[in-house]
This record gives C-alpha cells, sequence and structure tokens, in this order.
C-alpha cells in the first residue's frame, strides 16, 4: 500500500479526519484487514495523514502476529477482537483486496434492551 499510498498528491485523507466526518483517533474504534505489517505501518505514517497510534490499531497488530494473514476471514478475527474489547461506539473498518481494492465499512453500537430501558422505580 505505501508503494501506491506515496504515488498520489499528498494526504490519503484530510489531516485529522476521515472524509472530513469523524476526528481520526479520537471517534472511532480501528478495524483494519492486517495484509502485512507493512499495510498496517502505513496507517501511522503521520506522511500519509492519519498518524494513528499503534494502540488504536491493536486488534489488527494482534491479530496479524497471533494467526498472520488468513485471506478474507482475517478481517473477521479482527472485527471478533475490536467487539469484545470496544471502547468506543463507532467503528470504522477497512478491508482489501486484489489489486489493492479497499472496502469500508461504518459500524455503530446499537444499545441492548437492558441497557436503554429505564430504570424500575
Amino acid at each position: 500500500m505505501r508503494r501506491y499510498a506515496g504515488r498520489g498528491r499528498g494526504q490519503v485523507v484530510p489531516r485529522g479526519t476521515i472524509g472530513g466526518l469523524v476526528r481520526v483517533t479520537t471517534d472511532v474504534e480501528w478495524c483494519v484487514h492486517p495484509g502485512g505489517v507493512k499495510i498496517l505501518d502505513v496507517f501511522r505514517d503521520p506522511k500519509f495523514g492519519l498518524n494513528l497510534d499503534k494502540g488504536v490499531l491493536r486488534h489488527s497488530y494482534g491479530v496479524l502476529r497471533n494467526h498472520g494473514n488468513m485471506s478474507s476471514p482475517t478481517i473477521l478475527f479482527v472485527m471478533d477482537r475490536m467487539m469484545k474489547d470496544a471502547r468506543k461506539d463507532r467503528a470504522f473498518c477497512l478491508g482489501f483486496g486484489p489489486g489493492l481494492t479497499v472496502e469500508v465499512l461504518g459500524l455503530h453500537r446499537i444499545a441492548r434492551r437492558e441497557e436503554s430501558a429505564p430504570a424500575a422505580p
């Protein structure tokens, strides 16, 4: 990815935002398909406008370390790990395919009934 991202006209996204909609590191959990360390490292590189902390990508790095790149199912392992450890109500997920196709998914946590029901008097 670094090879392709570096060829553009500067940043991959506007600095500090995803399409101007969310603050990159503070609003969302990150769920990135760990095709390899180099792909994840691009998300940490300030040159490309994201400059994410390694801890933000902890689910992706953890799955890569424990299981490696398992092709398509890898993102499901990252999502499972993220949902068990989620600290935020929104998630930004990225998957990569052949020819560097990119798939993007936004997730929003919905409260369970017992969480959203008013307390009994």
